[in-house]
């Protein structure tokens, strides 16, 4: 709730669109409040198809404020015939600004930052890093996947296969602190997602000062610069080592400040001002 005023809320505030979004925008139209829905979910279109549908169209009209993470979803919503603006989440960019430890070496150390789950890409980023060292186009490099889920077997396995187990670190979940210690050590932050609605450890190794080799997976897209990152396809491996071939090239030009620059629209502060506006809206409409 935004603010309490005779005894009910000014603004009601849900994340997700079902169930969550749903409830509150039916209790929103019982006691006269107005409604903000985020939506956070990569299967989101889902809400539109399967036996949440019904639900989902009575919250979409129910004059609910729909927002969500990323612009491409934006564009999704409207070709679902849905109005929406971008909230985007919110990253405490001070845990990570801290100053880049001194390369001791000329080893390029690569990070993930993500739930070891389906979709999550892991297997491409070790084909790409394979295929790298045999053609010999980068031999002197460590990569380093922090989390867990249940696909960690399956992805180590993956780097076994590629031949590249022993450069290639599974530290497991780690604290904002510890990842921030791990990124400070980083030279490229590897995203080889498949879907991605905001990708949170991109903004985090952003406000780290850590460029980013990342898929077309979505959210990054509509955030970062060519300052701060290469691109390629989904599930290419061949793709991937290009385009982190590119970024190792790069290496030596870029600018820090811009690429932390990538993540101050998403400090807490600035996205908490953000919803304020929202808000503020809402209760003039």
């Amino acid at each position: 709730a935004y603010e309490k005023k005779n005894g009910k809320p000014d603004v009601l505030h849900a994340q997700v669109l079902i169930p969550a979004g749903y409830a509150t925008a039916m209790l929103g139209k019982r006691i006269g409040v107005p409604v903000l829905i985020t939506e956070h979910a990569s299967y989101f279109e889902r809400f539109f198809k399967d036996w949440s549908a019904p639900y989902t169209k009575k919250t979409v009209e129910s004059g609910a404020q729909i927002t969500c993470v990323g612009n491409y979803m934006v564009d999704l919503f409207a070709k679902l015939g849905v109005q929406a603006q971008v909230l985007p989440n919110t990253v405490d960019c001070s845990v990570f600004s801290g100053p880049k430890a001194e390369k001791a070496d000329s080893t390029i150390r690569f990070a993930t930052v993500c739930a070891l789950r389906e979709g999550k890409g892991i297997e491409v980023a070790v084909r790409a890093l394979s295929k790298l060292l045999k053609e010999e186009r980068l031999t002197d490099f460590t990569y380093t996947v922090i989390g867990n889920g249940d696909q960690s077997a399956l992805y180590q396995a993956a780097a076994e296969q590629a031949g590249i187990a022993d450069r290639t670190r599974f530290v497991g979940q780690k604290n904002h602190q510890q990842i921030a210690e791990i990124l400070a050590h980083t030279d490229i932050l590897l995203m080889p997602s498949d879907k991605e609605t905001f990708a949170i450890p991109v903004i985090e190794a952003a406000a780290a000062g850590v460029p980013v080799v990342c898929t077309r997976c979505g959210g990054p897209e509509g955030f970062l610069t060519p300052d701060s990152a290469e691109f390629c396809g989904i599930q290419d491996a061949d793709g991937m080592a290009d385009a982190i071939m590119r970024m190792v090239a790069r290496l030596p030009q870029i600018d820090e400040q811009k690429v932390r620059q990538v993540a101050d629209a998403f400090d807490r502060k600035a996205v908490a001002e953000k919803a304020l506006g929202y808000y503020q809206a809402l209760l003039k409409n």
